[in-house]
This record gives C-alpha cells, sequence and structure tokens, in this order.
C-alpha cells in the first residue's frame, strides 16, 4: 500500500527538501499536497485526507498547533508529526495533548526525517492489519449470525427444531426476534419448459436464483433472511423497526417486482408470491410461513383438488372396513387417474395432506394413531414437500398402509378375509350339493355362529342369502348357454326338486327359468 503525506511549513526549502527525501527514500509513501500556513494546510488536508501530516508550529495567517486542534475538530484522526525548532519545544508539548505521534526537531538529517516516517508507516500498517482482521471478523461473525438464523427457520419450519435442546446461540436468536417486525414472503419459481428436463442443472440453478435475490435485496438495503424450503419453494423473510414498517411497505412491491424482473431476465424463472402478515415473534413467524407453504396458489388447476374429493369417501370407507386389499386397490385407483395430471409441487403437497387427513381420522376411529403406528413426523409439511413425482408421493402412502397391516385390527381383518375366502371356494366346489354353515364351520374348526357373523359382515349377506343368489346367478348362466335343460340345471346348482328350484328363480330373479328361455329364443329368432 502507497502511504499518503502532507507537508505544512512556511519555508520552501523545507518543503522541497522534505519532498525529495520521501520521494527518493525507499518508503512505500506519495507527497499529495503541501501549504505555506496553517490555513492552507487546513484546507489541503481536509481535501487530500492524507494517511500522515508533518506540519510546523510557527506559521503565518495560523499556526501549526491551530490547525491541528481545528483538524482534530472535524475529526481528522490520522497522523501527524510536528517539525519545529528547540525553542518552539513548549509549543510542541501542548500539540502532543492533541494525538501528535511524534516531533522532530529542526533542523533534521536526513536520516532521521525517513527513520521518524518509517515508524509511523509501521503503525499505519499495524493499525490497518488489525482494521482488517476486526472487518473480517465482523464479516464472519454477520455470516454466521446470517446462516445460524436461516439455519433455524429452516429447521422449525421443517418441524425439526428442538427448542429444549437449543444452543446458547440459537437461544440469543430466538430471544432477539421481539425486537423487530418480521414479514415472511414465500416464493415460488417455475423454470423454463426447455431447463425442467435437465435435473442436473437444478442445483446451480437454485444457487444462482438466491445469488440473484440476496443481491437485489442488497440494493434495497433491508435486512432479511433467505430459506430455500425445497426445489419450488422459498420464503424471504424481511426485518424492520417498529418505527420503519411504513418505509419497508413502500420498498417492498419495488423490490418484489425487481426480484421477478432480475430472474426473468438473467435466467428465464417466473416468480409467483405471496405475502404473509407482520410478526412480532418467532413462534408467530413460524406458524405464518407454515401458513404461506400450506395454502394453494390460486393459478393452479382445480383438477388435482376434483380428483381427492372424488376419492374422499370410497377411501374412507375402505379404511373403516379395515380391508387391506380394498384400501389398496382404492388408492392405486386415485392414483391411475392422477398420474395422468403433472406433477407440481405445491399440489402434490396439498393433495398428500388431503389423503392424510383421510388416514388419520379414519384409522383413529379403529383406534389406531398415526403417530405413533406409522413412522412420519407431526410437521405434514416436511413430509410432503420432499417429493418430486406423483409416484413417490403413492410408494409414501402404499407403506402406511403395509404399516397399518401389521395392526391387530387388520390382522384380524386378514385372517376373517381368508376364512371368508375358503368359504367362497367350499361353496364354489360343492354348488351341486347339499351345503350347510355348520358343516363349513367344522371343516374349517371355527364356531358355526361366529363363522356366520363373518360372514355377514364381510359379504353384506347371510350365508343362506348368498349360497341362493350363488346358485341361481349359475343357474341362470347355464340356461343362457342352451346346453342343459331346467331340470338338468338344477341338479347341477344343489337343487333335487325342479319346481322348487323354479319357485326360488322367479323368487330371486322375478322370473321363471322357462320364462328366461322363451325371451332367449324370442330374442334369438
Amino acid at each position: 500500500m502507497t502511504w499518503s503525506i502532507a507537508i505544512v511549513d512556511d519555508d520552501y526549502q523545507v518543503l522541497k527538501g522534505i519532498t525529495a527525501t520521501l520521494s527518493h527514500s525507499n518508503l512505500n509513501c506519495k507527497v499529495v499536497g503541501t501549504a505555506k500556513n496553517g490555513k492552507e494546510g487546513y484546507d489541503m488536508v481536509m481535501t487530500k485526507q492524507p494517511d500522515l501530516v508533518i506540519t510546523d508550529i510557527y506559521m503565518p495567517k495560523m499556526d501549526g498547533i491551530e490547525m491541528i486542534r481545528s483538524l482534530r475538530q472535524q475529526n481528522f484522526d490520522n497522523k501527524i508529526i510536528i517539525l519545529s525548532g528547540y525553542s518552539e519545544f513548549k509549543h510542541a508539548q501542548q500539540a502532543l495533548k492533541l494525538k501528535i505521534e511524534d516531533y522532530i526537531s529542526k533542523p533534521a538529517s536526513r536520516l532521521t526525517i525517513i527513520e521518524t516516517v518509517e515508524g509511523i508507516f509501521q503503525q499505519l500498517e499495524e493499525q490497518r492489519k488489525n482494521q482488517l482482521d476486526y472487518q473480517r471478523y465482523k464479516t464472519k461473525v454477520r455470516q454466521y449470525e446470517q446462516y445460524l438464523t436461516e439455519e433455524l427457520i429452516e429447521l422449525a419450519v421443517k418441524g425439526l427444531l428442538n427448542l429444549t435442546t437449543l444452543q446458547v446461540d440459537q437461544k440469543k436468536v430466538i430471544a432477539g426476534w421481539g425486537s423487530q417486525l418480521h414479514l415472511a414472503i414465500k416464493l415460488q419459481f417455475s423454470l423454463a419448459k426447455e431447463k425442467q428436463s435437465n435435473q442436473a442443472e437444478y442445483p446451480l440453478m437454485d444457487f444462482a436464483i438466491a445469488n440473484i435475490i440476496k443481491d437485489t435485496i442488497y440494493d434495497f438495503d433491508l435486512d432479511y433472511h433467505y430459506i430455500e424450503i425445497d426445489r419450488i419453494n422459498s420464503i424471504l423473510c424481511l426485518h424492520t423497526p417498529h418505527q420503519n414498517k411504513a418505509i419497508l411497505a413502500d420498498h417492498l412491491d419495488k423490490l418484489i417486482k425487481q426480484i421477478k424482473h432480475n430472474l426473468d431476465r438473467l435466467l428465464s424463472v417466473e416468480v409467483s408470491y405471496e405475502i404473509g402478515t407482520y410478526t412480532t415473534n418467532w413462534t408467530e413467524t413460524v406458524d405464518r410461513i407454515h401458513d404461506l407453504l400450506m395454502k394453494k396458489n390460486p393459478n393452479e388447476s382445480d383438477a388435482y383438488m376434483i380428483e381427492v374429493t372424488s376419492i374422499k369417501k370410497e377411501l374412507a370407507r375402505a379404511i373403516r372396513s379395515t380391508d387391506i386389499e380394498l384400501i389398496q386397490h382404492t388408492l392405486q385407483h386415485f392414483f391411475v387417474n392422477i398420474f395422468e395430471l403433472a406433477f407440481i409441487p405445491s399440489i402434490a403437497l396439498h393433495v398428500g395432506i388431503e389423503l392424510w387427513t383421510i388416514f388419520k381420522y379414519e384409522l383413529a376411529d379403529n383406534g389406531i394413531s398415526m403417530t405413533k403406528s406409522v413412522n412420519t413426523s407431526f410437521n405434514l409439511y416436511q413430509q410432503f414437500a420432499q417429493f418430486r413425482s406423483w409416484q413417490e408421493l403413492y410408494d409414501y402412502f402404499n407403506d402406511i398402509i403395509n404399516e397399518i397391516a401389521n395392526q391387530p385390527v387388520f390382522q384380524e381383518n386378514i385372517r376373517h378375509s381368508k376364512l371368508i375366502d375358503q368359504v367362497l371356494k367350499y361353496i364354489d366346489q360343492n354348488i351341486d350339493k347339499p351345503i350347510t354353515l355348520n358343516e363349513i364351520a367344522e371343516e374349517l374348526y371355527i364356531s358355526r355362529n361366529y363363522l356366520g357373523k363373518l360372514f355377514k359382515n364381510k359379504m353384506q349377506l347371510s350365508f343362506k342369502e348368498y349360497l341362493r343368489q350363488t346358485r341361481i346367478e349359475k343357474a341362470r348362466k347355464m340356461l343362457l348357454a342352451g346346453n342343459d335343460k331346467i331340470y338338468q340345471v338344477a341338479e347341477a346348482v344343489g337343487f333335487d326338486n325342479p319346481a322348487y328350484f323354479t319357485a326360488v328363480f322367479k323368487k330371486v330373479l322375478g322370473y321363471s327359468p322357462s320364462q328366461l328361455l322363451h325371451e332367449e329364443i324370442r330374442e334369438h329368432g
């Protein structure tokens, strides 16, 4: 670094001599100005702001002591050396009270001048180094505080912040949150179509978006924190003293417009946003951010929500039945339809929450707690903001079904379903024989009454009603096939009396076997 020097002396030879001495030395310095009296010296020093001033005491218009005093009153704190004769020493002592660095007696040798100035430069270099170190320290502290706060917000939003195990620095951030007003803004980014397919560019794109936003905010000189929540959503949290709320409000619209303009111009990234309300403490701020992240964007298609609405009753009924296969089938049917729609993370968030809520409350009616039985956290946003495809969301709920399948109520239902399947298989294999519930119960080593109740709960029909309907339906199909006579069909489905078969057939279907055949013949000519 080149140090700047100003020389003030009414003796032209002294000015010339010191200037030459310094210019021809090895010192890294430059004489930026000279003056012949205190008044000129004052004006020149205030204009040039040199690192070092070398001045005489006795000078016309304004002496050196008065000049120094005036400079100090104007907060000129740089180094000053007094150059004076022995008879002026008492005045020099007065000057020392004005923070004078050194005193050189006249006449001074070239070596004395160089050594004195070199000593001053060493002091300046040390001060500069200390200032740089201090600035670096302050910068690191600011960066650490910025990072710490943004990390705290992200952890809190994702439900991962344990308030009972906070570190000292974390407690300090949260405790100080009440000293300002805070305004959270949700930003949602949409890449140009040609960039959406190249996922390898996503990390670089995220980095570029963050830098552009931070540079834009810097131009507005606002206190802020910027948190990337997921691939689509980010939170910009602005802070202002309570008395400056109106000032922030004035800047807000311009800031958002500038962010949108810069991202579109530099990255072809579109931005939509949702502005929250002012908060005054940490908990309010985190709650407001949650509200913003959970809120559906008005431009998003309602097709997704229509799909969710269509499954609500069906899925609720399936879960209440504790029939795992029915639940799986219902969920699969829903996702077959939604797979055809474009995957939008913010929409997936809302679809996930809707489905999760159905599971939660319907399982609760069966005595099952989602938070205890399923590997999930209390923070819904954290659960669903991570997914990048409908398949991932489907897999998540399929895993939930697999988890709850191990619950006793579902295990019992699975066992019951297997029993009923065995009953149905027995009926199918013995349809041409007399069949009773008692003989099937004995075959399965189970109580007749218990099996009857299970059968009715599962099939929504009594065993006797189901058996009768099954026999008649098989008979109808055989008659339509036209290969057997009525009495043969009756025997094939377990009726040894054709007249009784006809009566039962007509009671179940509303027409007799002969009427069925007559209508069939007439239709086919």
